[in-house]
């Protein structure tokens, strides 16, 4: 029988503390932790050169919106699957985050169990 391929996450996150509890909770569920950025610029070489099945990206960062770094990834590949998770609950920003490509939006304030349960929806069909 084959190995399931494992998922490939990309964290962009200027805080270190939330940083550290998705690390902690992707890798307890057998998810490779294949960067860390803090910033934008730092996302977008690490998108390049690691090609994530997936990239959680925080929408307040220093230098850059996660909504530019949304668009710089889409535009390197289309089909790029990327969660916003940020602590905006504004809806003219989820919106522009949608419109913009995001596969989907969520606050960071929400419980875990429905963290990970919209990234393994998400992830549904990368096996």
């Amino acid at each position: 029988m084959a190995k399931k391929k494992s998922i490939r996450v990309l964290i962009v996150d200027d805080s270190e503390q939330f940083t550290m509890f998705l690390r902690r909770n992707l890798l307890s569920r057998n998810y490779e932790i294949v960067g860390e950025a803090e910033d934008g610029e730092q996302a977008i070489n690490l998108f390049k050169s690691e090609k994530p099945d997936l990239t959680l990206l925080d929408f307040e960062m220093p230098t850059t919106t996660g909504d530019e770094v949304l668009e710089e990834i889409l535009n390197l590949n289309p089909d790029a699957r990327v969660i916003m998770i940020t602590g905006r609950d504004d809806i003219a920003t989820m919106n522009l985050c949608i419109e913009k490509g995001a596969f989907h939006y969520i606050r960071k304030d929400y419980p875990p169990e429905t963290i990970f349960s919209v990234i393994e929806e998400s992830l549904a069909k990368v096996n």
